[in-house]
């Protein structure tokens, strides 16, 4: 039986990866920095002491987990 060439590479499909998962990063967090533009969250924050997302939402007047969510998202994509 002889061996088909597939022409894969792998390195290429690694690269591309890496590439699209930081595309996607990038458009994701542009969301939630529109969000948060347009929630008055950056505006608040701006204006706080260091604080819990609780004690951000108070203020806001937003759920203490979607003020968590937003912070943690934009950190964790930050970092990467």
């Amino acid at each position: 039986m002889a061996q088909i060439e597939s022409g894969f590479d792998k390195a290429k499909a690694e690269s591309f990866a890496g590439y699209a998962v930081g595309f996607l990063n990038g458009g994701f967090l542009t969301v939630m920095i529109s969000v948060g533009h347009r929630t008055g969250l950056f505006d608040v924050v701006g204006t706080m002491p260091q604080s819990t997302s609780l004690e951000i939402a108070q203020k806001t007047r937003l759920k203490g987990r979607y003020v968590s969510s937003a912070t943690t998202t934009q950190l964790n994509l930050v970092k990467e």
